[in-house]
């Protein structure tokens, strides 16, 4: 059967088409985009007319994909910025009306669920106990995997765009934003999770993504090529350490097609990345492109 999947987050709409047969999946086509749906909703609650109408035209993209691939079955799920915006239901038949795209608001939870599924139904190294770390644009889901089951999960309140648009924050130093990071996952996380030290943290989402093509020498957002690369907390600070020196735009020199649209969003992330990291005593970060969007895919 021939499947669309969408992933609809606060900062990026991702789709990947694949093929599934015999219970695996083989991905055809696979895009990115970065949207900002979820630009200033710290602020107001409400989803902005600016974010709608980008979010929207790539909407309208990805309909051209789905006909032109012929998915037969398409799941479009919405994650932090349609959980928490006050006109989120109003959107979703927006967006319906002007794309042909329906849209089910997933909750945390399911997201975690979804994400890690996708994850270890499509990684090949032999894992049996890890945590799992995804950080969105307006949520971050920390869970601990054994033997193939979550046996905890939580979904933080907490994400790259959310954290880069708070204003009690805005120019904080570092290690400031780090103490807040900390005080948001040890509020979250207080019980059973952080009991297991030392296990490897399998990661998803931009930032991890963006750290991992950094180290690769690579100019452009590249999941495939850092898929399961194995990644230390040290590194994680390293570029932490040079990323942070630089502002937007020197950003965006250094580091051109990879950061754009991350270029504000980087920092924030790798900070909640490093202190995830060094409250769960991970030793080894191991990148996955995998995720939500596989997880959509073998529902």
């Amino acid at each position: 059967m021939r499947i669309a999947a969408m992933d609809l987050g606060t900062n990026t709409f991702r789709i990947l088409i694949g093929e599934l047969s015999n219970g695996r999946l083989k991905e055809i086509y696979r895009e990115t985009n970065i949207t900002r749906l979820g630009e200033g909703l710290n602020q107001t609650n409400v989803i902005n007319g600016n974010a709608v109408t980008r979010s929207v035209t790539i909407l309208k993209k990805y309909r051209k994909l789905i006909k032109q691939y012929d998915a037969q079955k398409v799941l479009a799920a919405g994650t932090s910025a349609f959980r928490n915006a006050v006109n989120a239901k109003t959107l979703v038949k927006y967006f319906n009306d002007e794309t042909g795209i329906n849209i089910d608001i997933i909750s945390g939870d399911k997201e975690a669920e979804l994400t890690v599924a996708g994850v270890i139904k499509s990684m090949e190294l032999p894992l049996t106990r890890f945590y799992h770390l995804d950080i969105g644009g307006g949520s971050t889901e920390i869970s601990f995997i054994n033997n193939g089951k979550i046996e905890l999960s939580k979904s933080l309140e907490l994400g790259v765009v959310s954290l880069a648009e708070d204003h009690s924050l805005k120019n904080a130093p570092l290690k400031e934003i780090g103490k807040y990071v900390w005080k948001k996952i040890s509020e979250s996380i207080n019980t059973g999770i952080e009991a297991n030290n030392n296990l490897p943290l399998v990661a998803t989402s931009g930032t991890p993504i963006v750290i991992a093509c950094i180290l690769s020498s690579l100019n452009e957002f590249k999941p495939a090529l850092v898929n399961e690369m194995k990644i230390s907390p040290e590194q994680v600070n390293e570029i932490k350490s040079i990323l942070v020196k630089d502002n937007n735009s020197g950003k965006l020199d250094k580091y051109g097609k990879l950061l754009k649209g991350r270029e504000d969003l980087i920092v924030p992330g790798t900070v909640i990345l490093s202190e995830t990291m060094k409250y769960l005593g991970n030793d080894c970060m191991i990148i996955s492109e995998s995720g939500l969007l596989e997880g959509l895919s073998y529902i």
